[in-house]
Parts: C-alpha cells; structure tokens; sequence
C-alpha cells in the first residue's frame, strides 16, 4: 500500500513526504519520495547502522538508501546533534541553539511538519529544513505535543542554520 500510494501521488504530480522506519520506509521509498525522514535510532533498530554509529557510517548508510530507492531529499535526526540530510546528492547539516530539553518525544515529527509545511509554502529545501528544526527545537523546550503556535516557530527559524558539509565524511 505505501509503495502504491507514494507511486500514484507521485506520478500524479504531488510531493510526498513520509516519516517511516522498518518495512514502511523501504515500501514508500520504493514508490517514490519527496522528502523521506528517518532517525539514526531507527535505522540502527533496522540492522542498516551499528550503534554507536559514526557520522562516515551513518553518511554511507544514507547514501546506499537513496542509491536504491527513488528518494530526492532524506532527512535523517540524531536526537541532539545536528539533523542530516542528503538533498539530490549534497549533504547538508541542520543545528538549532542549544537548549536544556524538557520533553524529547515529538521532536521527529516536528521536524518532518516543519519541513513540510516550508516546502507547502514554496520554500527552498535548505530553508524548510531550517523550519523543520525551529519546530522541533520548539516542541523539546516544553511539555506537550504539537504545542508550539506558528508565530513561535517562526521566531526560532534565525536561530537554526544550514550548512553544506563536504565530502569528509562520505
């Protein structure tokens, strides 16, 4: 089903993200995706990573993922260290401020609606991941899920850069 899905909305002209681990993840990315996200403890529960992993492996694992499958962005967050992502083939960092984190849960999801809600919005990959870590950076500086209102986020967006990172790791 999701491999059909992500396959039919996109020949049908619609970006598709999906945020997946396990078999749905492999499914999807098989069919075709916008933006794929995942987390490194994800992949490591998948046997793909070894842990601790190292960010060459980590980077290498990402690689082989969107050598395989027809994935154009995959964004993959490490708990408090900075968010990769491989856009078409460049990979890039994504770092909010350093905050004391009060409640971690979510803060996957709200990166992936940041992102989304930024590439809704017509912005270019890099500045939609920067809004997917603003939103996250939000929801794990308080209680409660999907709290966080959207003038909030968007006093946070400055706060989160993006870079390029060359070919060191890979």
């Amino acid at each position: 089903h999701y491999r059909r899905l992500a396959s039919d909305l996109r020949a049908n002209g619609t970006a598709v993200v999906a945020d997946l681990s396990g078999p749905l993840r492999e499914a999807a990315a098989e069919g075709g995706l916008s933006v794929l996200k995942t987390s490194d403890e994800d992949l490591a529960a998948d046997g793909l990573l070894d842990e601790p992993a190292d960010e060459q492996s980590l980077v290498s694992v990402m690689r082989e993922i969107a050598a395989g499958t027809d994935v154009e962005r995959l964004v993959v967050t490490r708990g408090p260290r900075p968010t990769l992502a491989l856009s078409r083939g460049e990979l890039l960092e994504a770092s909010g401020p350093q905050i004391e984190a009060v409640d971690h849960r979510g803060a996957g999801d709200s990166v992936t609606s940041g992102i989304t809600a930024g590439l809704c919005w017509g912005l270019p990959f890099a500045e939609a991941l920067r809004v997917g870590g603003a939103a996250a950076t939000l929801n794990v500086a308080r209680r409660g899920l999907a709290t966080g209102r959207g003038d909030a986020i968007h006093a946070l967006i400055d706060q989160v850069s993006v870079r390029r990172r060359h070919e060191e790791l890979a």
